[in-house]
């Protein structure tokens, strides 16, 4: 142990060691067979005692609309957990049994604009557990993208390209954050049917666009000939139509 000299050989397979000083130790086992043949390279195990209580520190938390990002640090290794919910009887729950000290876990499906209250919990290799006091995050705000005007001819013919304007605002209380796509539709009717509408054009918003601002866009587009008739269609534009953004309980007023 701890490269003192060696015991004498004996049938013995296991050895309790105690009074042990806080820190690293190593341990070597030789062994000799019945012709007195040693084991010329003798394993090496090496270990840590503790005898501190295990205690979590510094606990933060970092919400988004939709997510947060839980953080902690204990002095020694042990696992992640975190409780959570909209009271102190928490309800749900991430962990991970990875030996850490510095902690990190992600709660995500979070609603925007919404209290959760959490507790932070570790356990080390040797059973002993610690747990923050409650605590309280409130996430963001979500942005909320509206298409607010559409301007394009009043007459177009198939197979020529003519122009779409349209102008996103964001009526939220947080940034968008790009990319995402807007769609350009032809509808029969005034309720827009993806799944029967005709796809004019997709195009993507490359930037991010602040609460309270808006964007005029103009793209061209083309319709084709095939299942249209000669008569009244309508414009629709659903901006960010692959849901890129998270808008919270804003996700359906994103058509025009």
């Amino acid at each position: 142990l701890d490269n003192q000299p060696w015991s004498a050989f004996g049938p013995a397979t296991s050895l309790v060691l105690s009074q042990l000083a806080d820190g690293p130790h190593n341990f070597s086992v030789k062994a000799q067979d019945a012709a007195r043949n040693v084991d010329p390279a003798p394993p090496v195990a090496s270990f840590t005692v503790s005898t501190a209580p295990l205690a979590v520190s510094a606990v933060s938390a970092a919400p988004a609309p939709d997510h947060c990002v839980v953080s902690w640090h204990t002095g020694n290794p042990a696992t992640s957990q975190v409780d959570y919910g909209a009271t102190v009887a928490y309800g749900q729950k991430v962990s991970s049994t990875l030996l850490v000290t510095n902690h990190s876990v992600l709660l995500a499906g979070l609603q925007a604009s919404s209290s959760y209250h959490f507790r932070v919990t570790s356990q080390d290799s040797c059973g002993r557990q610690a747990s923050s006091a409650d605590g309280l995050f409130t996430t963001q705000p979500a942005p909320d993208l509206q298409v607010i005007a559409i301007s394009m001819p009043t007459q177009a013919w198939t197979g020529a390209a003519f122009d779409v304007g349209w102008t996103v605002t964001n009526a939220g209380a947080n940034v968008a954050v790009g990319p995402w796509v807007d769609r350009v539709y032809l509808s029969a009717g005034t309720q827009l049917d993806t799944n029967r509408d005709q796809l004019l054009g997709e195009f993507v918003f490359p930037e991010n666009l602040d609460a309270g601002q808006s964007v005029n866009r103009v793209e061209p587009v083309t319709i084709n000939r095939a299942g249209i008739t000669n008569g009244l269609y309508h414009i629709s534009v659903f901006t960010d139509a692959t849901s890129s953004v998270f808008e919270g309980l804003a996700e359906t007023n994103n058509v025009l």
